[in-house]
């Protein structure tokens, strides 16, 4: 057959509809491919395939009798763990919820089964979803499929090694702190973080399976669940799948996208943040980006170096805020304690994270409503930036995937250009956006001297998701695209 592996998903559901493949053959042919591949990676963690498999006899049998087939009809596709799907493990890497048996799919879920996609198994994660790496004590760890003794990221890494490999076709993650763009980033796929609040996060782990058994759910600030894909093509027809209110809401309202602002690359006036003092940048991914830039420039593209007024360090401090208030929920009850104890001798303006983590943790709601006041603040400067730019191109992340390293996390380092730095600057980057809300789409542009995949951001005006996929659309044909690690 036919090498389909590292074709797009929406390359794929046209060939099943026009006959040239079956998804019989392509399911098989999956199957086979996790067996070989997946024991070096160990991204896909359990599975349903003779479940799939007979769902793809019935996605051809549909198209032999001409039934209306959906947007992803026939398509394997890769779930990751922390979203509930019915009669599938959902444990999000705990071994606390290492017998969830979901009774229920997650809402995104049921929008990708409801277009015809047909899921073969759940991918790797950190435990609870809480780190940059994907490794856990129920699985292991998850290895980057460009370099094994490298991470595929996290908290999305098995999703995105599974992408990047060819073992799924596609893969839902879920980002809050760049779960979805870090692990793009390291395995050199498509990922995109969506406006917060477009896709439902019911039916996501945490928080812990059976609290909320009906329409309504925790709602998390920050955290979105978004595509993971090989092709820009892929993440706009995902979007357009999963995006909607959430069920509780839709009695009453309606949830539709605008439309890019701009049609050809010609039409986007772009601005370019390659770096920053206060988290560094290796300098294979500046030196990307700023190529991305003098090529668009060569295009006849407006581009200039500008970014929104705003300090990166104060911006990193928000973040940190928000993001602990949301995380310090799952802490332990005598370790909040101690930590509420403490924090009065702490030092509010410390660069230290540990102590960025405990004042977040324990904050009144007085000071929450301070900094969410704050985020306002900072939402407004976005949005002026984009009066005046339809973009932002920046680095996803400060480096390319590190050395697997499972250490303490607050004795974790990262090296930036042969300079150690906290571990913690991996979420500077992709922090920027979550804070405030914005969209995020990551590209890959090219591969660093040791042979890693770069990736690098796109980030559009609140709302403006199909901008930033359109742009990386119009990209492709100037820089190429995903381009597939040496697996076989």
């Amino acid at each position: 057959m036919k090498n389909w592996h590292y074709k797009s998903a929406t390359e794929l559901v046209k060939a099943f509809k026009s006959g040239e493949l079956t998804s019989v053959s392509f399911m098989e042919s999956t199957l086979e491919r996790i067996q070989k591949i997946n024991p070096g990676l160990n991204a896909v963690i359990s599975n349903v395939f003779d479940q799939a498999l007979e769902r793809a006899k019935e996605a051809d049998r549909q198209l032999e009798n001409k039934e209306n087939p959906g947007l992803l009809h026939g398509l394997p596709v890769t779930i990751k763990d922390n979203l509930e799907v019915e009669g599938m493990p959902c444990t999000a890497g705990s071994k606390d919820f290492q017998k969830h048996m979901p009774q229920r799919n997650a809402d995104v879920v049921d929008s990708l089964l409801h277009e015809g996609a047909i899921v073969i198994g759940k991918t790797n994660l950190p435990k609870l979803a809480d780190d940059f790496q994907s490794y856990n004590d129920l699985f292991g760890r998850t290895n980057n499929p460009w370099d094994q003794s490298k991470t595929s990221g996290g908290s999305s890494g098995g999703s995105a090694a599974a992408v990047a490999a060819g073992l799924s076709t596609l893969d839902i993650g879920n980002d809050i702190g760049g779960s979805i763009r870090i692990p793009a980033h390291f395995c050199g796929i498509y990922g995109h973080k969506p406006t917060y609040g477009v896709v439902p996060d019911r039916g996501m782990v945490p928080p812990a399976p059976g609290i909320f058994t009906g329409d309504f759910s925790f709602n998390m600030d920050m955290v979105m669940n978004g595509p993971m894909a090989r092709s820009p093509e892929d993440l706009e027809l995902i979007m357009k799948i999963i995006t909607q209110p959430k069920a509780n809401d839709r009695k009453a309202w309606q949830l539709r996208l605008p439309i890019s602002k701009r049609n050809t690359l010609k039409e986007f006036k772009i601005g370019i943040w390659a770096d920053d003092d206060a988290c560094p940048v290796d300098k294979s991914i500046v030196n990307a980006i700023l190529g991305v830039a003098d090529k668009l420039s060569n295009e006849g593209v407006i581009v200039e170096e500008s970014k929104p007024n705003l300090n990166f360090s104060s911006c990193f401090n928000l973040f940190s805020s928000l993001l602990n208030a949301v995380l310090g929920q799952a802490t332990p009850h005598l370790l909040f304690k101690k930590w509420v104890k403490k924090e009065p001798e702490l030092d509010h303006s410390s660069l230290d994270y540990k102590s960025k983590q405990m004042t977040g943790a324990v904050q009144r709601h007085r000071d929450w409503l301070m900094r969410d006041a704050e985020r306002q603040i900072y939402r407004q400067k976005w949005s002026e930036f984009f009066q005046d730019f339809d973009l932002l191109l920046c680095p996803a992340v400060c480096t390319n995937a590190i050395v697997h390293d499972h250490g303490p996390w607050f004795d974790r380092t990262i090296q930036v250009n042969n300079k150690t730095y906290p571990y913690s600057n991996l979420m500077g980057w992709p922090g920027l956006t979550n804070s405030v809300y914005l969209p995020s789409t990551v590209v890959p542009i090219g591969t660093s001297d040791d042979g890693l995949p770069i990736g690098m951001q796109i980030v559009g005006d609140y709302l403006e998701d199909m901008s930033c996929i359109q742009f990386a659309k119009s990209l492709k044909e100037v820089i190429g695209g995903f381009t597939p690690p040496e697996l076989d």
